[in-house]
């Protein structure tokens, strides 16, 4: 067989020293473990299979795989494009960017070898899906705790024992007129009380009903303060938790189901004695809750407006300090069109204190009731509610006294001046406690009445009175009645 440079006698030997460095000199394995094809300088014209990889017009090159043969049956290569025309046969300069590019990408070992991902590309991937799972797992937990937990809501039957109030427990009751605003809803009594580790609501309309409900997994403290709003957002039933955060239940007023409300989220934390009073504001649209904080001073925590999604502490901060533990009652009248708010508790030295909250703002100088000064049994409970008797309105204030008597004092709120808010009745007294301070007592205005509810042992009591204050507004023990919630 003639050689190249035979057939082409007339090639200057310059050209022939070129075309020589492209006759290849028989097949040479090379290892790819040992040389990396894309850097093979040494072989730069072949290819796997041991021919020539012949430049196309294109930039490529014809290694008669692309018919899906594989590697082991490539044969010889036929005669490259390109080869008839002039100039077919001019090889490549050994220093073309063209010849040092196909001569860096051998196909046959690229589509054979086994790739890796370097490892520094692999440290980089498994940060990335650490802190996508980290990030998700972040995500899902928040939406889990945005989420209140379920309560499990129980009806006895009517043929079982209702459950009774354990001794001490705590206890919240409201007139439900604004609750049920925006449903033609029959008016009626609620009152919530401590069923031991789970809060129980009775109703009652024209008679008490014969059943209950009681809903678990609120997760209120062992004789946990109880207080209930009849407010547009409510009625709520608002309890401290077993972690002493302020915590509350919304009760719908379509069906009486009952469910947590975000204020748990808020962490509110209260002092481990503290009790609790409510107060409806902005004729019904705004809800307050009051508790005394850890330092012992009144605060309050609640909504402007129902239809806010977060809860929010009061501008003035700190109200005032009172005795730790003390029983907490709130109030809310009209002074023409302008509501004010009155807010009692027991101060150090025993006597009941008053704060009025009017005009945006709240006086910090409290007033003592008139005749309370060691009449109160230290830590009693407290209650208080507005009546109203034709043009007159009265504030009632009840307490459990140091002879652990029920006892209510009343004070007129018309052609009131500043001065005369300490100017209560002569106490009264209705019925004896158990002797426990802390027993659950509420009060409440409905249908012109005042009503009273007391924790008496296991027992609730039920004292009201169509005529509670006469024309100087002095309580008189005639005109209450005593009943008993049956159970």
């Amino acid at each position: 067989m003639m050689s190249k440079i035979q057939e082409k006698e007339d090639i200057p030997p310059d050209q022939q020293q070129l075309i020589l460095a492209d006759i290849p000199d028989g097949p040479e394995v090379v290892d790819p473990k040992v040389v990396d094809p894309r850097h093979d300088t040494r072989n730069a014209s072949r290819s796997e299979g041991g021919h020539t990889s012949q430049p196309t017009r294109g930039g490529g090159y014809n290694s008669q795989n692309a018919e899906g043969r594989r590697p082991s049956e490539i044969g010889p290569p036929s005669t490259p494009p390109g080869s008839s025309g002039a100039g077919a046969d001019k090889p490549i300069p050994k220093d073309s960017p063209l010849r040092t590019w196909l001569s860096n990408f051998h196909w046959a070992q690229l589509l054979k070898k086994k790739w890796s991902i370097p490892s520094s590309i692999v440290i980089l991937l498994s940060s990335i899906t650490l802190a996508a799972i980290i990030a998700l797992a972040v995500i899902y937990a928040r939406l889990k705790k945005s989420q209140p937990p379920s309560l499990t809501i129980m009806t006895p039957p009517a043929d079982d024992v209702l459950p009774l109030p354990i001794v001490d427990a705590g206890l919240g009751a409201a007139a439900i007129v604004l609750g049920s605003f925006f449903l033609p809803t029959k008016h009626h009594i609620k009152v919530v009380y401590d069923g031991g580790g789970k809060l129980c609501v009775r109703r009652e309309d024209s008679s008490w009903e014969s059943s209950v409900q009681c809903v678990e997994g609120a997760d209120p403290k062992k004789n946990s303060p109880l207080t209930m709003l009849d407010w547009i957002g409510g009625p709520s039933i608002f309890f401290i938790s077993s972690h002493n955060f302020l915590s509350s239940i919304d009760i719908a007023y379509t069906n009486d189901t009952m469910k947590l409300t975000n204020l748990i989220d808020s962490k509110v934390k209260v002092h481990e004695q503290s009790q609790l009073a409510s107060v409806a504001f902005l004729n019904g649209t705004s809800g307050w809750v009051h508790f005394q904080s850890q330092d012992a001073n009144l605060q309050e925590y609640g909504k402007y407006d129902y239809r806010d999604v977060s809860w929010s502490g009061g501008s003035t901060g700190d109200i005032g300090r009172c005795r730790i533990g003390t029983g907490i009652a709130a109030v809310r009248w009209l002074e023409g069109e302008n509501e004010v708010e009155e807010l009692y508790c027991e101060a150090d030295s025993g006597v009941l204190q008053g704060r009025v909250f009017a005009n945006s703002a709240w006086n910090r100088e409290p007033y003592s009731v008139d005749l309370t000064l060691g009449n109160v049994t230290a830590g009693s409970s407290l209650g208080a509610t507005t009546v109203k008797q034709g043009n007159n309105s009265a504030v009632l204030l009840a307490y459990v006294s140091s002879s652990g008597f029920l006892t209510v004092q009343t004070r007129r709120t018309t052609n009131l001046s500043s001065s005369d808010y300490h100017a209560f009745s002569t106490p009264t007294q209705l019925v004896q406690g158990d002797g426990r301070a802390r027993a659950g007592l509420a009060a409440i205005s409905w249908l012109d009445q005042v009503r009273l509810y007391l924790i008496n042992k296991t027992k609730i009591l039920e004292l009201s009175s169509s005529n509670a204050s006469t024309a100087n507004w002095t309580a008189s023990t005639a005109n209450w009645t005593t009943t008993t919630v049956p159970f």
